[in-house]
């Protein structure tokens, strides 16, 4: 299922070792920039990525709503506290990467990410299960939080209104929705126990992976940008 239908201008259809991949080589060229130059690079692979995910940057903020006035808040915080250039990058990557994960959560199975990070980075059952369990709670978090709305229309309650009005709806609702998604972890661990996913060292898959020349165009594309920004970040002054 992996295999079939690669197109470069799809993220959904790349390989879950790539999808990974690029998210990482996004993170690194985010947090090792704190230079204009730099900064504008990683900015430019984060809009790339949100491109490819072929998701509007309405839905993405209409999803992350609460997080955003959050950042803006924490940013004017860290402008106070810290150089204000540094305050400003701090909230703006804060900023583009909650876009990013989203728009790459609607574009990633559960299954797929075990699989990247079981193949593509060559670790054990245990420690993929470990680090699933983190990558994923967040996307838990966000499906309660759907849940959450389509019940409320429903029941013919409006979650809509101003920014702020909704921002206080979400905020009632974001410690019933972080419960919920701690006992939806708990309950896939247990599975994940019943089915001894951690009983063996390495993960192994039904259908081979293999990488395509679409992938592997895709990867050096992100590797070019991410060795610019990391370069730019130590050469420049």
């Amino acid at each position: 299922m992996y295999n079939n239908g690669r197109r470069i201008d799809i993220l959904k259809s790349y390989d879950p070792r790539t999808k990974l991949h690029i998210a990482l080589m996004l993170f690194v060229a985010t947090a090792f920039s704190w230079k204009l130059i730099p900064v504008i690079i990683s900015f430019m692979m984060g809009i790339l990525i949100i491109i490819l995910c072929r998701t509007g940057v309405k839905p993405l903020i209409k999803n992350s709503i609460a997080l955003i006035l959050l950042w803006l808040v924490l940013g004017i915080i860290f402008m106070i506290i810290l150089p204000a250039r540094i305050g400003l990058y701090i909230m703006l990557k804060l900023l583009m990467l909650t876009l990013v994960y989203i728009a790459i959560e609607k574009n990633i199975k559960q299954g797929e990410v075990i699989d990247g990070l079981a193949l593509g980075f060559g670790l054990r059952a245990r420690t993929t299960r470990f680090i699933f369990s983190v990558l994923d709670f967040p996307s838990k978090v966000m499906r309660e939080k759907r849940r959450a709305r389509k019940a409320q229309l429903a029941r013919g309650v409006d979650p809509g209104g101003t920014i702020f009005s909704r921002y206080y709806k979400e905020m009632l609702l974001a410690f019933p929705n972080i419960s919920a998604a701690v006992a939806r972890t708990r309950k896939q661990n247990e599975s994940m126990d019943k089915r001894q996913y951690s009983s063996t060292r390495r993960r192994n898959v039904y259908v081979p992976l293999r990488l395509t020349m679409t992938d592997k165009v895709i990867s050096v594309i992100f590797m070019i940008f991410m060795l610019a920004a990391l370069l730019s970040n130590i050469l420049l002054k």
